[in-house]
């Protein structure tokens, strides 16, 4: 049985070891707790583990990619629900993704500003 989490819980998922140091430093000094994960397998894993709050999950990374991995955790019934974000270098990709997936709350093409995405993600968890 998964671990619900007490503290507001972010996976944040993504091949590049800098975002996810940004990210994690970013949102551990907003007050949330962090989990890291560099491809969607990894990711996968500690979301049917631990249930985060919200995803934030790049597109393009090496193993299973950003894409199969949402459609993954749509498919479990334990992770259907969480919120996911996408952000990506690619333009042509956003494009492609289903905006009506109601898992899918936002989608950033990299580089994108730290005030909006802290200000989606309030508006996440304030619905």
């Amino acid at each position: 049985m998964a671990k619900k989490l007490a503290v507001k819980t972010i996976l944040v998922c993504d091949d590049s070891l800098e975002t996810r140091l940004l990210l994690k430093s970013v949102l551990t000094n907003d007050g949330f707790a962090v989990l890291e994960a560099e491809n969607g397998l990894v990711a996968q894993a500690l979301a049917e583990d631990h249930i985060p709050n919200l995803i934030i999950m790049d597109v393009v990374m090496p193993g299973q990619d950003g894409i199969t991995t949402i459609v993954t955790l749509a498919a479990n019934p334990e992770t259907s629900g969480i919120p996911i974000i996408i952000m990506t270098g690619k333009t042509a990709i956003t494009k492609l993704i289903d905006r009506g997936s109601p898992q899918v709350k936002a989608i950033f093409e990299k580089p994108f500003f730290m005030k909006d995405l802290r200000a989606k993600i309030a508006e996440i968890f304030n619905d």
